[in-house]
């Protein structure tokens, strides 16, 4: 590791530009990030990937760096937020959404070959939901039942609420997020 002095010079000289001070920076603090961000990753998540996305971000912010802490601290703390937005991302694409469970027809389509178990899986999913729209309020109701529903347009659901076209996209976003909350 770098002597303090020596690191704040290589910081200042990275800060007015220069790419082998930072080379140097990053040299020196390699092996201590790089453990911390393979501590970081699991299971998808590509601790190397995870090292790259951060000198990019640590270069491209490098004058936000005020110096009150060592760089591999910073670096670290990069690594950190980088791997909690992938969790968070990863945790997102996991949540079924109303437009998923339409489209797969897990709502209201009964197979016409017999699962039992997946009949049992498909009335959890529908008690689930159900208990879920039960809890929104009046207009999330309202505006998810028109939609997910009634299969009605953003265009035709509009002119029955006399509302714009934008305001009704925006009901139904937060409506579906409301209800994805609650079907956590």
């Amino acid at each position: 590791m770098t002597p303090i002095k020596e690191e704040r010079a290589l910081v200042r000289r990275t800060k007015a530009g220069d790419q082998s001070s930072f080379e140097s920076l990053e040299l020196s603090n390699r092996e201590k990030v790089t453990l911390y961000a393979k501590g970081l990753a699991r299971g998808a998540l590509d601790h190397e990937e995870i090292y790259q996305r951060a000198l990019i971000k640590a270069w491209k912010n490098i004058k936000k760096f005020r110096g009150d802490c060592r760089f591999s601290t910073w670096l670290c703390k990069i690594c950190h937020s980088l791997a909690c937005d992938e969790f968070r991302k990863g945790l997102r694409n996991k949540v079924l959404s109303y437009d998923f469970l339409i489209d797969n027809k897990l709502i209201t389509e009964k197979q016409s070959n017999s699962n039992p178990l997946k009949d049992l899986q498909n009335k959890e999913t529908e008690a689930l939901i159900d208990r879920a729209f039960n809890k929104l309020n009046s207009s999330h109701k309202q505006i998810l039942n028109m939609r997910l529903r009634q299969g009605l347009s953003y265009r035709d659901m509009a002119s029955q609420l006399g509302v714009p076209e934008g305001t009704v996209m925006s009901r139904v976003f937060h409506a579906k997020r409301r209800a994805q909350k609650l079907l956590k």
